[in-house]
């Protein structure tokens, strides 16, 4: 009887090793294949978490699939350790320990079994709600829209200069000879901007020429069949609905037998690769076909594929242009600004600056009376967080022809909180009429140009109490001789004279310019001789004279020191040219260049 018991034990336990094996076997099958999906899976999860979608649909989605991958991960690991620890044990131990892990290996074949299923659920669901799309790029996501382009979208006509390129654009669509034209140059110079401008161009004015119009955005994900149905709807509205039922050689036969019997005009802007103008050119490039097509692209190769024209930088002027209007639509400029360098009031309404209380920093020019009135006021009395303020004077302004316009320019010489000024418009003898109220002036930076005074301005110049850079640029003194007074110029540190045709003889009196320690001369023909009073300005540490002939001799003599020379002996560093290859910037330009590091802030 126990033999029979025996028995029976024994063969229950052969059946359950048995059952075992097949377990061990086909649980280690089914646990590679679970490692095969979850490296998918990671990779899948660390695509979509790079792209960071806003959508709630994918959001949910992925987040199931994330908790389906850590079930994965679990599993595997379970599998690992029970499989490692099974070859430690010995005797009864290893079998009992192996008629429990048929049991355990049952479990993991049904949790296994449960993931798969559950995986299996959620692909049918991202292909149901189309979020392989959204995740790949396509569909509605904000990135792909982002790089989109659309012919009719205009926030503000931002199209400046080109317009050589805009005429030979128009002739080139135009002409019989051409059939794929190409625009291109770097990103951002203005390849799509044009491509509108001749679009548009030819739709209005050029429209017995062409029957029907496309413009498709390629992009760097270009899909080439949703590219050639975009065509095909806009070249034939009317048959738009039945598009997607297509075949891919149905829908290419379809746009050539368009464009057999019209003359269309096709735009495919940002082509990025060869092989995507490989995919799309069938339904354009084929015999008898009566299409244009304008393709834009950053890479010369691919604009190779027709005849192509490369876009140029901007102009300076132009570029400006272009910022001002960028910067500023409708010529409002923001009221938050705290730095504002390049107001032009020729250019925007003063009225949109004078509600800016915030304003620290500012850098303007006028051309007109009004304009320098409202200007100097609101700088004087409204900005007062103002700690760095220029000014430029420009033509348009008119101070020798009234008694108001005499007091428009005490105006901006006393005005406290203009650190900077640079007059170019014509003074006269004005000056002299100024000097009672120089004396109060803060100005820091003056500079002179074209301002054609007569009379010696030095005497009143040198009365500005805080001045410490000073140039007189071309036509700012049409006199002869210029003498710079005792005690006059007291902060001084650096004076430049440029193209001054008339003037011949300076005078320093002793005590002038104290503090002076740069001083400039530049094309001055007939200027005579360096000034005695040099020699009593010791802080002097560099001369610059160019193209002064006279002074050249004077200085350097026969190698060992000319008539003048011991006038500037004390001087470390001192530079004669005989010419000059480019002008020196006047000392306004430069401190903006030096310190306007932004238009915005």
């Amino acid at each position: 009887m126990e033999e029979a018991v025996v028995a029976v034990a024994l063969e229950t336990l052969r059946d359950l090793l048995l059952e075992e094996g097949r377990l061990l076997v086909g649980v280690g099958g089914q646990v590679q294949t679970l490692q095969v999906q979850l490296k998918e899976i990671k990779c899948l999860l660390r695509d979509a978490d790079s792209k960071q979608h806003q959508s709630q649909t994918v959001r949910n989605w992925l987040s199931q699939i994330r908790d389906l991958s850590y079930r994965a991960e679990d599993v595997i690991l379970e599998y690992a350790i029970r499989i490692s620890s099974d070859g430690r044990r010995r005797g009864l131990k290893l079998f009992l320990r192996r008629f429990c892990l048929c049991y355990s290996l049952h479990q993991l074949g049904s949790e296994i079994a449960d993931i798969k299923s559950e995986l299996a659920r959620v692909t049918d669901d991202m292909k149901s709600y189309g979020i392989s799309r959204i995740i790949d790029g396509e569909g509605n996501s904000v990135q792909n829209w982002a790089r989109k382009t659309f012919p009719d979208f205009e926030i503000e006509d931002c199209f400046v200069g080109k317009q050589d390129d805009l005429k030979r654009l128009v002739s080139l669509l135009l002409d019989d000879e051409h059939r794929v034209v190409s625009v291109w140059g770097m990103g951002g110079i203005g390849k799509t901007t044009i491509a509108k401008k001749v679009y548009n161009h030819m739709i209005e004015a050029e429209k017995d020429r062409f029957d029907s119009f496309a413009w498709v955005c390629v992009t760097q994900q270009c899909q080439i069949r949703s590219a050639q149905e975009d065509v095909l709807k806009q070249l034939d509205p009317e048959k738009g609905d039945c598009v997607s039922s297509l075949s891919d050689t149905q829908l290419v036969e379809k746009l050539c037998e368009i464009q057999r019997g019209k003359r269309c005009l096709i735009v495919l802007d940002d082509i990025w690769e060869i092989c995507h103008w490989d995919g799309l050119k069938h339904a354009f490039l084929v015999r008898n076909l009566k299409s244009k097509i304008l393709v834009t692209t950053r890479k010369q190769d691919v604009a190779e594929i027709g005849f192509s024209v490369e876009l140029g930088l901007l102009s300076s002027e132009d570029s400006w242009e272009l910022l001002k209007k960028k910067a500023f639509p409708h010529k409002k400029i923001p009221d938050e600004l705290e730095s504002l360098i390049g107001y032009d009031s020729s250019v925007h309404e003063f009225k949109h600056i004078t509600r800016m209380e915030n304003l620290r920093r500012l850098s303007a020019s006028v051309g007109d009376n009004e304009s320098l009135s409202a200007l100097t006021n609101a700088i004087a009395t409204k900005w007062n967080k103002l700690s760095y303020c220029t000014v430029s004077i420009k033509k348009g302004c008119e101070f020798t022809t009234s008694e108001e316009g005499l007091m428009k320019l005490k105006q901006a010489f006393t005005c406290p909180n203009i650190y900077a000024l640079r007059v170019c418009v014509k003074l006269g003898n004005l000056l002299e009429k100024c000097i009672s109220d120089i004396v109060t002036s803060k100005i820091v930076k003056l500079s002179l140009l074209e301002c054609e005074i007569e009379h010696d301005p030095m005497g009143i110049l040198g009365k500005l109490p805080s001045l410490r850079e000073l140039y007189l640029g071309p036509k700012s003194f049409v006199g002869e001789e210029m003498t710079c007074p005792a005690s006059s110029f007291p902060l001084l540190k650096t004076v430049s004279l440029a193209r001054l045709p008339n003037w011949r003889k300076w005078e320093v009196e002793r005590g002038a310019m104290p503090l002076v320690a740069e001083v400039t001369i530049t094309r001055c023909p007939r200027f005579e001789k360096i000034p005695e009073g040099f020699s009593n300005i010791q802080t002097l540490q560099k001369l610059v004279l160019s193209e002064v002939p006279r002074l050249r001799k004077r200085v350097l003599g026969s190698g060992q020191g000319g008539v003048d020379f011991h006038k500037v002996r004390h001087v470390p560093s001192i530079i004669i040219n005989k010419s000059v290859h480019r002008m020196s910037v006047p000392l306004l330009d430069r401190d903006l260049n030096n310190k306007a590091n932004n238009i915005c802030r």
